[in-house]
């Protein structure tokens, strides 16, 4: 049995337009991620540095991690004014650090501190890095719940 020319054309425009349809929104979901994408890169960001002043009153500027005592860990904790999970690990992230006495916090902002952040490959906020005595990195993980965060420095901890 033959089907009718003008059937096969319609189902015909059909799948076409199916594909046009796909490939139109493929086309903006990867704009759109691309926009995005451009707009959170830290080398798009601008390149300020936050500035301290020191006892002599000259300006340092804090664009490195501090190194620890042997047998004691930095968690540089890498976060942005931005960042909503910052905003809400921030209140229990010192708590959870001052029940460890060898662990020592450090926040950098990623914005103001781009060098350092892009030194330790750092793509997202929050981003915690552990640094050991030797200046090394020994673990690193993105956000976390506060049960989360309190395992991951005992992790840390068992590596040193």
């Amino acid at each position: 049995m033959m089907k009718s020319p003008v059937r096969r054309s319609a189902k015909r425009l059909l799948f076409v337009g199916l594909i046009t349809a796909l490939v139109v929104g493929l086309t903006t979901l990867i704009a759109i991620a691309s926009r995005d994408s451009k707009q959170t890169s830290l080398s798009k960001r601008p390149t300020n540095t936050r500035v301290d002043d020191n006892q002599a009153g000259s300006a340092v500027v804090r664009n490195q991690v501090q190194t620890p005592r042997p047998g004691e860990l930095t968690l540089v904790w890498f976060s942005a004014t931005w960042c909503e999970i910052c905003k809400v690990m921030r209140p229990f992230i010192s708590n959870v650090v001052a029940e460890f006495p060898n662990v020592h916090l450090e926040e950098h902002d990623v914005d103001r501190e781009s060098q350092l952040a892009k030194q330790h490959f750092v793509r997202g906020t929050p981003t915690f890095v552990f640094v050991n005595s030797e200046g090394k990195e020994i673990l690193r993980f993105n956000g976390a719940s506060e049960r989360g965060f309190r395992q991951q420095i005992e992790r840390a901890l068992s590596l040193i």
